[in-house]
C-alpha cells in the first residue's frame, strides 16, 4: 500500500471511533508538516521561541480533541492540519498587537464551533499549500474560501500571495482591499511593497514598505526588502541605513542575504562572501532557505553556485522560485539556458 493510501485507510478508521489510528498518520507526513511550519514561522516576528517541532505537536493536540470528524483523504487532514499551524503561529503575532487593534477586533478568529468558518479555514490552508508548490489550481480553493469567509484577512493575504507569483498587478489589488479590512496590520503594505519592487515601480515599493514599518517598526522582514528595493534603485547607502535599523535579535537569513547583496553591488566581494559565510552558520541551527543564498551568489556574479541553491529551493518547495521570474535582482542570469530549464521544471514553461 502506498503512503497516501495507507493515510487515507488509517484516517477512515479514526472517523470510525479507533481513536489510537491518529497516532500512525502523523509520522507518514512529519517532513513535509515541518517543513510548512517553518514557512509560518518564517513570516512571523524573528523574537518569538516557539520551534517548528513545538507547533507541530501543538497542532497535533489540538487535532486529537476533535470529534465527528469525516475525513475524507489524506489532503483533507493535510489541510485541516495546516489550519492548525496557521492558527497556532498566528498568535505569536497577535500576541505583540498593538492594544488598539486588539480593542477593534481587528481580524479576530472566529468561534471553532462555527462551521462555515473551519471549512473555509481547511480550504485557505489547502490553497495556501499549493501556492508553495507553485500550482496554479491552488486559486480554486483560495476562491472558495473567501466564498465562505469574506472577511477572512488570512485567506484575502494568501490570495493575494498568490497572486504574486501569477499576476502581479492583480496582488497588488488583493492586498489593497485587505489593507482596508485591517489598517493597524504591517503585513498587507509590506507584500503590496513587495509587489511594486517586482512590477520595477520602486518609488511606491518604498512607500508602502514604510507604510508597514511605521505600523510595526521591529518588522525585519520588511527593513530588508526595502533595502532590497534600494539596491534595485543603485543606492546603496539607503539600503545599509535600512538595514542597520533591524535589532541584532532580529537578524535573519534574509536580513543577511540583504546585507550581502548590498556589499556585493558596491564591489566588496570579500566582505560579501564574510556574510554569506555568516548565514552558512545560521543554518545549521535555524532554517535559511536555500532561495536567499541564491540571491547572495546572483549578486556575486557567480551563476553556478546560483543555479545550484535555485535549484535546491525548488527541492525545499520554495514559493520564492515564483517571484523569481519578476524580481530585477535574477535579470543577469535570464540569458542563461539553466534559467529556462529552471522555469520548465517549475511549470512556468511549456
Amino acid at each position: 500500500m502506498d503512503q497516501p493510501q495507507e493515510i487515507s485507510v488509517l484516517l477512515r478508521q479514526w472517523s470510525d471511533g479507533d481513536r489510537e489510528s491518529l497516532d500512525r498518520p502523523l509520522p507518514l507526513v512529519y517532513d513535509e508538516l515541518h517543513k510548512q511550519a517553518r514557512r509560518y514561522l518564517r513570516r512571523e516576528r524573528q523574537d518569538h521561541t516557539l520551534q517548528t517541532t513545538a507547533l507541530i505537536h501543538e497542532a497535533y493536540i489540538k487535532l486529537s480533541g476533535q470529534r465527528n470528524v469525516e475525513w475524507e483523504n489524506r489532503n483533507h487532514f493535510f489541510a485541516i492540519i495546516c489550519t492548525c499551524l496557521c492558527r497556532n503561529c498566528g498568535r505569536l503575532y497577535n500576541r505583540v498587537r498593538s492594544d488598539a487593534a486588539a480593542k477593534r477586533g481587528v481580524a479576530k478568529c472566529k468561534s471553532r464551533g462555527e462551521l462555515d468558518d473551519k471549512v473555509a479555514d481547511a480550504w485557505a490552508a489547502r490553497g495556501h499549500a499549493r501556492i508553495h508548490e507553485l500550482d496554479r489550481s491552488a486559486i480554486d480553493d483560495l476562491n472558495h474560501a473567501v466564498s465562505l469567509a469574506l472577511n477572512s484577512l488570512t485567506t484575502q493575504l494568501w490570495v493575494g500571495e498568490y497572486y504574486m507569483i501569477w499576476d502581479v498587478e492583480k496582488s497588488v489589488q488583493v492586498l489593497e482591499n485587505a489593507a482596508r479590512m485591517d489598517p493597524l496590520s504591517p503585513i498587507p503594505p509590506a507584500f503590496i511593497g513587495f509587489d511594486y519592487y517586482m512590477l520595477r515601480q520602486y518609488d511606491k515599493a518604498i512607500i508602502y514598505g514604510h507604510k508597514s514599518m511605521k505600523i510595526d517598526p521591529h518588522f525585519a522582514t520588511e527593513r530588508a526588502y526595502i533595502a532590497q528595493t534600494y539596491c534595485a534603485m543603485g543606492d546603496a547607502k539607503s539600503a545599509e541605513n535600512e538595514l542597520n535599523d533591524i535589532l541584532p535579535e532580529a537578524v535573519n537569513g534574509l536580513s543577511l542575504s540583504a546585507k550581502a547583496t548590498v556589499l556585493a553591488i558596491q564591489g566588496k566581494r570579500r566582505e560579501a562572501e564574510g556574510v554569506l559565510a555568516q548565514m552558512q552558520r545560521l543554518a545549521e541551527t535555524q532554517y535559511v532557505s536555500p532561495f536567499e543564498f541564491a540571491t547572495v551568489y546572483v549578486s556575486l556574479n557567480d551563476r553556478d553556485q546560483t543555479f545550484v541553491y535555485l535549484n535546491k529551493a525548488y527541492d525545499d518547495g520554495s514559493e520564492h522560485l515564483g517571484f523569481m521570474r519578476n524580481m530585477p535582482l535574477f535579470d543577469p542570469i535570464r540569458d542563461d539556458p539553466r534559467y529556462d530549464e529552471l522555469l520548465r521544471k517549475i511549470g512556468f514553461v511549456q
